[in-house]
């Protein structure tokens, strides 16, 4: 019977297979990781265009209101219910900056549009985050302008004052009773730490926040006619309460308004202006606001590999430039965000100049 022999691998040969697999593995190890961290890069990507999108719409959509229901339909510091709140003569209007006798309980210096106060407000070295303050009168759109007068002459039902016909940036309800009632909503956008502000990052975990509060316009004409001076207030209710995130991840808030001193549709010394150097102006024919423009940087919501290098530590933020990140890198994506805002609601002329050029001319003509 003849012998079967059966040969193995040699050494030799078993190296070389081992070698082989090896490298195929490394490079799919290779390729995983490449991949892993494009897909990091994508999904950092991807959050901040959705987190930073839906921020700045939600942002800008309030601001559209800004002005409405002004004594003026246009907006400088003096303006009674001016859009935004740089001084309490936006709520009490120019006419008591004289006697400054009215007290608006509610809205102190942390209240209005400027430099935010607290600690720790942006990411960014030797900077703070601005704090824009708008305020609008609440409208609805359920009735004509005749038939809810009517309605409000006739006294509102039950139901009908408890109609909700929109709601402000903290999802109070505004009631049509609200409208009846002339009631004006007073927001604040300003950047607080969220929760313990030093947790995953070496820099503070910010988010951008919307304080809601609102008063009525019958206040402002109670405090005007009240001869008693503990009656002469106006209360803003509801600020500093239950503040509401818009914006997560955001390390910085810039703020500037587009100021014009001419009419609208002349470009008479039209240009860009910080809060704080507006609120700096001083005299009666303060320049008009025309627009604002916002500018945020946020970053994504997970780290991304270093490998990536996407990891920027200067920005410019509008008129900022190669402002650096107080923390240095953390690997983190960030992205600055601007948007430019035209307030419809403050674009018409100023009918005071208006009023002194008629009473000028019909003096001066001769009879």
């Amino acid at each position: 019977m003849q012998k079967r022999y059966q040969q193995g691998i040699s050494l030799l040969e078993l190296m070389i297979a081992l070698a082989l697999g090896l490298v195929l593995v490394a490079v799919a190890v290779q390729m995983f990781i490449s991949s892993q961290a494009n897909l990091s890069l994508q999904r950092g990507l991807g959050d901040l265009q959705d987190n930073g999108l839906f921020g700045i719409d939600f942002i800008a959509k309030d601001l559209r209101k800004t002005n409405l229901g002004a004594s003026l339909p246009i907006l400088d510091s003096n303006i009674a219910q001016g859009g935004i709140i740089l001084s309490q003569y936006n709520i009490i209007g120019g006419d008591a900056q004289a006697n400054n006798q009215i007290n608006v309980l509610g809205l102190g210096a942390n209240e209005m549009s400027g430099t935010a106060l607290l600690p720790g407000t942006s990411n960014f070295t030797g900077q703070k985050s601005d704090q824009l303050t708008i305020q609008y009168k609440t409208v609805q759109n359920i009735y004509d302008d005749a038939t809810f007068l009517k309605k409000i002459n006739n006294g509102l039902t039950a139901d009908e004052k408890t109609l909700v016909v929109g709601y402000d940036c903290e999802g109070g309800k505004i009631v049509l009773e609200d409208v009846a009632n002339q009631v004006y909503i007073v927001q604040r956008y300003l950047v607080k730490p969220i929760g313990n502000a030093t947790s995953n990052s070496n820099n503070p975990n910010l988010a951008l926040y919307c304080d809601a509060g609102r008063y009525q316009l019958t206040d402002v004409e109670s405090a005007y006619a009240a001869t008693d001076p503990a009656k002469r207030t106006v209360n803003i209710t509801g600020l500093n309460h239950n503040n509401q995130i818009v914006l997560r991840r955001v390390d910085h808030f810039r703020v500037l308004l587009g100021v014009a001193s001419g009419e609208y549709g002349q470009s008479e010394n039209f240009r860009y202006m910080t809060l704080s150097d507006y609120q700096q102006l001083t005299g009666n024919n303060l320049p008009k606001i025309r627009s604002v423009q916002l500018g945020l940087v946020i970053r994504s919501q997970d780290r991304i590999p270093a490998a990536t290098n996407n990891q920027q530590t200067t920005f410019n933020i509008l008129d900022l430039t190669a402002v650096s990140l107080m923390g240095g890198k953390d690997n983190y994506m960030r992205q600055v965000l601007t948007q430019t805002i035209a307030l419809r609601n403050a674009l018409g002329e100023d009918l005071r100049v208006k009023a002194e050029q008629t009473t000028v001319t019909s003096e001066g003509e001769t009879p």
